[in-house]
């Protein structure tokens, strides 16, 4: 994959396919859209239930902190990451999942959001 921005913030995407929850936090808190009280370990705190029901179905953890590193931080499978976006407020998850499609689709241009 390539570069996501979403309000002139980069979503960080690891070799595993997850995507950092503290640059879509940075990136909504930049827009307005969120506040300090809709951190990673917040929404993590409200939403174990999904989170281990994805993990379920998936067989492999669908959330992990990076304590130290490069890029420490709260990283999520898309559909966790999505699901957080929402939490934050509806319409920044449909800004996030439109950007990550053109993003798959290699419309750069569109996947910076």
């Amino acid at each position: 994959m390539s570069k996501l921005i979403i309000a002139d913030n980069e979503i960080g995407i690891n070799k595993d396919g997850m995507y950092c929850l503290n640059d879509l936090h940075k990136a909504a808190m930049s827009a307005g859209k969120a506040s300090a009280s809709h951190k990673p370990s917040e929404f993590k705190r409200f939403n174990g239930a999904y989170i281990a029901a994805v993990e379920a179905k998936a067989g492999f953890p669908a959330l992990k902190t990076v304590r130290g590193g490069n890029r420490p931080g709260v990283w999520a499978v898309e559909l966790v990451a999505m699901k957080y976006a929402g939490w934050i407020e509806p319409a920044y998850e449909v800004q996030v999942y439109q950007a990550v499609q053109a993003l798959k689709r290699g419309d750069l241009a569109a996947a910076i959001n």
